[in-house]
């Protein structure tokens, strides 16, 4: 069934996943503004979509009064 075939695959890859080796960089490399300007982005990225989540939810709900 492809259903079953389907999570057999995702199984695997979540297994694989768990074994790969991360590269991270140590925190005395990261630089307090890069972290600060990355903190920024996030935080635009997150208003953002939650305003064009809400601006959808408001467009459904006029629908349903007319």
């Amino acid at each position: 069934m492809w259903i079953r075939g389907t999570r057999e695959i995702i199984r695997k890859q979540l297994e694989v996943a768990k074994f790969k080796p991360v590269r991270m960089r140590s925190a005395a490399t990261v630089d307090s503004a890069d972290v600060q300007a990355a903190a920024a982005k996030l935080a635009a990225a997150v208003e953002y979509r939650f305003d064009a989540a809400k601006a959808d939810v408001d467009r459904i709900m006029a629908g349903r009064d007319n």
